[in-house]
């Protein structure tokens, strides 16, 4: 599958550790540091083919652009976005 996608990782790296990961995968790797950079990013890749994953409240914007949105929620983050504007 991986001959057919492309697998991009969006994140400030808060702790670190996005690095490693990405090499473990084959992906390709973009620090960011809003949830308008991830909107900007997948509008670039073009959004309608762009599948989205994100658990954090700076994804909304780019889940809301992707083709296809995957949330993934917890106590916090996009669990909390109903109270709060997307950044």
């Amino acid at each position: 599958m991986c001959d057919e996608l492309e697998l991009h990782v969006l994140s400030a790296d808060t702790f670190g550790t996005v690095e490693a990961l990405v090499e473990s995968v084959r992906a390709e790797f973009r620090r960011v540091e809003s949830g308008r950079d991830k909107r900007a990013y997948v509008e670039a890749l073009g959004a309608q083919r762009c599948v989205s994953i994100g658990n954090g409240r700076n994804d909304g914007l780019m889940l809301r652009a992707a083709g296809l949105a995957i949330a993934v929620l917890g106590p916090g983050g996009l669990h909390g976005m109903r109270s709060a504007p997307p950044t």
